[in-house]
This record gives structure tokens, C-alpha cells and sequence, in this order.
């Protein structure tokens, strides 16, 4: 099924569609680079509603969908400095690490939320015609989400980085120097190669929408 983060009525339908969730995961989250000078009011206030908003809504559905102990992941994004363009993405980043630190001392039913917060993927910056020597594989990225789902973090902000230059090293719960910048979708900005589905899990299936 179609599920539009800009779309809270699609959300409903996600979660009419399947029952006794054990874990949401959210990685279909993009954001546009915006000129901090020239942008209106308006681009920034649409530049929110999938990305920061959006995953918002989709955690406030599935806290009152998932079975006790359940798990909800959403996505962020890493900047290693400031960037071109990016102070909308960095706005919407700081935002749902603040949202996800302060809804899991909330969510019922000892219910866990965390935030994978990427850098540049390493296969991205290689369709891209970029350097891939300091993206993190999308191994490591997949592995973040695995932690989050079925490790016992709690309203924690997971960066998956790499070392470069042909060193993984693993997630990161704090801010890291070598992580590299984004959390967009968008083709200059985007960290994930390609479309990503709002996954759910039931039991030991997983069912996508996206």
C-alpha cells in the first residue's frame, strides 16, 4: 500500500491495514536544501511536514497500535558542518532528536522510540559520481535500525558512521567528526539510496508502505 508521510489520513489506513505491531520503522523521511536567505516562510513550513511532522504523526499512531514493549524508529540526519542549503534539514534534524528524547520518558506500555541519524551513504555518493572513501556503507546504516528495533536503546539518537578509507566502525550515540552531512531524500542531500518504505513489524513478518 501508499503511504504519504504529508498524509495523516494514509497513515490511518497503514495501521487499519495490520494489527499486533511489534515495531515501526520509518525510513522514508526526505528534506530539501533551502537558500537560508531567499527561501519564504512557507518553504520552510513545507520543507517540515513530511520529514519532521510527518514522522511525528506516524509515532503518535503507532504508540496506540503497538503491542507492549514495541518499537518505533524514525529518521534523522547527520551534519558534520554547516552546509550550503541546509539549515532547514538541520532545524528538522535537532527537532526530532528533541522529539524522540522527550517521547520516550512518555510512550506507555514500556514502548521504546529512537532516531537513526546517518550521514552520507557510501553507495549514494558512488551513483552520485562522489568519493565514496568516507560514506558509511548501507550495511552499517541497515545494522543501526536492526540495534534500534531489537536492542533495548531508549530515546537515543543511533549514528551509523564510517572511519573512511575502508574501516567500519560500527554506530556512534553521540555526535562524530567523520560522520558526513544530511537526512534527505533529495539528490544533492540524500543519504539513502533511493526510495525507503515505512516498515512494520508483526510477529516475525515485516509489512511495508511507501
Amino acid at each position: 500500500m501508499t503511504v504519504d508521510l504529508e498524509d495523516p489520513s494514509s497513515l490511518d489506513a497503514l495501521f487499519d491495514e495490520v494489527s499486533g505491531l511489534d515495531a515501526v520503522v520509518c525510513c522514508a523521511a526526505s528534506g530539501p536544501l533551502v537558500d537560508l536567505v531567499s527561501a519564504t516562510d512557507g518553504e520552510f513550513a513545507e520543507g517540515m511536514r513530511a520529514k519532521l511532522l510527518g514522522q511525528v504523526a506516524l509515532a503518535r499512531r503507532a504508540v496506540r497500535h503497538l503491542r507492549d514493549g514495541g518499537s518505533i524508529t524514525l529518521t534523522g540526519g547527520t551534519f558534520a558542518a554547516p552546509m550550503a542549503g541546509g539549515s532547514l534539514g538541520a532545524l528538522i534534524n535537532a527537532g526530532l532528536e528533541g522529539f524522540v528524547r522527550n517521547a520516550a520518558g512518555e510512550v506507555p506500555r514500556n514502548l521504546r522510540i529512537n532516531l537513526v541519524s546517518p550521514g552520507w551513504i557510501k553507495e549514494t555518493l558512488e551513483s552520485l559520481g562522489m568519493d565514496p572513501a568516507d560514506g558509511t556503507p548501507v550495511s552499517e546504516v541497515a545494522r543501526a535500525y536492526v540495534e534500534a528495533v531489537e536492542g533495548s536503546a531508549q530515546g537515543r539518537t543511533i549514528r551509523p558512521w564510517f572511519s573512511g578509507r575502508g574501516s567500519c566502525r560500527g554506530t556512534s550515540p553521540t555526535r562524530d567528526p567523520r560522520d558526513r552531512a544530511s537526512g534527505s531524500r533529495d539528490a544533492r542531500s540524500s543519504p539513502l539510496p533511493g526510495p525507503a518504505p515505512i516498515r512494520v513489524r508483526v510477529g516475525d513478518r515485516w509489512v511495508s508502505g511507501g
